[in-house]
């Protein structure tokens, strides 16, 4: 079993030191295994604001878990400075945060890749190659087929029919494309709307489909929810989402829904 705590759209510039405060105290308290952050550490990528996601980063890690973090749209240099947008967009994003834009991890039990979804380029909602596609189906065909696998972007690839967000450019070639890597999960943010859905609804024919969940934030730039975070706990064949929403009223991270799903004949399905 592994418990996985994801979280996204940090956005330091636009925070609530309480917010932030009680989030570090809720993953220490909740001692995951793995903390996936899915981008957008930071409002406008300045100094500051790396710094603060770095000395978050550093306590969370007090947990003991593993964290794995990628950079979103709002983590590269900004359109106000072309020239290092162009030559040099992830600079500070290395120097404070990782020098891996795409990470990798693998365990006995679960594999996380990523795509870095994120372009120099005004496109908002990201986009994916087809090298990246080739690349994970590579690496995820060196692995244990009972591995759960999973992949992080911070634009998403799938979303609830009635959340009417375009997705991430080429999600529908990389959906398809990765369907032979049998993926579990497809873990996102940037819209600040926690969700889970199953990938068969919007992509027909797929042998195995996957679970899209997305983070909501933790800034206060919410778009109708509180600020929130998500705990996946994985197994082989039983999986929990629950989301955690922060209460104004008690000052602290609730927990305001679980979706359980169950592996039948190599595919989840929900059990609510």
């Amino acid at each position: 079993m592994r418990k996985i705590l994801h979280v996204s759209d940090l956005h330091f510039g636009k925070t609530d030191p309480l917010v932030i405060g009680k989030l570090q105290e809720s993953i220490i308290a909740a001692s995951p295994d793995i903390i996936v952050v899915s981008g957008d550490l930071t409002q406008r990528a300045e100094i500051e604001q790396f710094k603060d996601a770095q000395a978050f980063l550093g306590a969370v890690k007090n947990s003991g878990a593993h964290v794995f973090v990628i950079p979103g749209n709002h983590d590269i240099r900004p359109v106000y400075a072309p020239i290092k947008r162009a030559l040099s967009p992830y600079d500070r994003y290395k120097q404070h945060i990782s020098e891996e834009i795409a990470p990798r991890y693998a365990d006995d039990e679960v594999a996380i890749a990523s795509i870095d979804t994120v372009r120099r380029g005004k496109i908002s909602n990201g986009k994916i190659g087809k090298q990246q596609v080739e690349e994970l189906r590579s690496w995820f065909s060196t692995l244990h087929p009972e591995t759960t696998r999973i992949v992080v972007t911070h634009h998403p690839l799938d979303l609830p029919k009635d959340l009417l967000r375009p997705l991430v450019r080429r999600a529908k070639h990389a959906v398809y494309g990765l369907a032979s890597s049998r993926i579990d999960l497809y873990l996102a943010g940037h819209y600040h709307r926690s969700s889970v859905t199953s990938t068969d609804s919007r992509y027909r024919d797929l042998s195995r489909p996957s679970l899209a969940v997305q983070a909501g934030t933790v800034s206060m730039r919410g778009r109708g929810e509180a600020q929130s975070f998500n705990i996946l706990t994985v197994q082989s064949h039983d999986m929990h989402v629950d989301t955690h929403l922060f209460s104004a009223e008690t000052e602290t991270f609730e927990m305001s829904g679980r979706k359980r799903f169950i592996r039948e004949e190599d595919v989840w399905r929900s059990d609510s």
